[in-house]
């Protein structure tokens, strides 16, 4: 989302909450209308801000200058382009820090009805019946 756009979003919102205000002096039933109305559209422009819970990259907007709103939970990490860059190349290199190289192995153990389970949602995706 945009700079812009978190602004536009902002004062609708404001302008929401003032029309939610103004409609309780309105005469019954008018006044329930014109309440319901406004928290439907506040409802409507909170559902359309992007979310990020499962990652991805924010675009739109300066890159500098901290013009974008974030909500993040503990844990989480924000990163810059500059880091992200080099985040990227020391994955790409196999090279974590500055203090050289760093391999690994990694061994997993995958249950067979854990299995079944991704093959069926996948069947289940292509509209396909599952297997047994």
């Amino acid at each position: 989302m945009t700079t812009a756009t978190t602004e536009v979003a902002a004062n609708t919102a404001k302008g929401v909450s003032a029309a939610g205000s103004s409609a309780a002096s309105l005469p019954f039933p008018a006044n329930i209308i014109a309440i319901g109305a406004a928290i439907a559209a506040a409802v409507a422009l909170f559902a359309s801000i992007p979310k990020f819970a499962t990652g991805g990259v924010i675009t739109g907007g300066p890159t500098s200058g901290d013009k974008i709103l974030a909500r993040v939970n503990a844990g989480e990490m924000i990163l810059n382009q500059g880091q992200q860059s080099r985040l990227f190349e020391a994955i790409n290199s196999g090279r974590l820090g500055e203090s050289g190289n760093m391999s690994s192995t990694i061994t997993t153990r995958v249950r067979a009805k854990d299995l079944i389970l991704t093959i069926n949602n996948e069947l289940k995706s292509q509209g396909k019946k599952p297997i047994s």
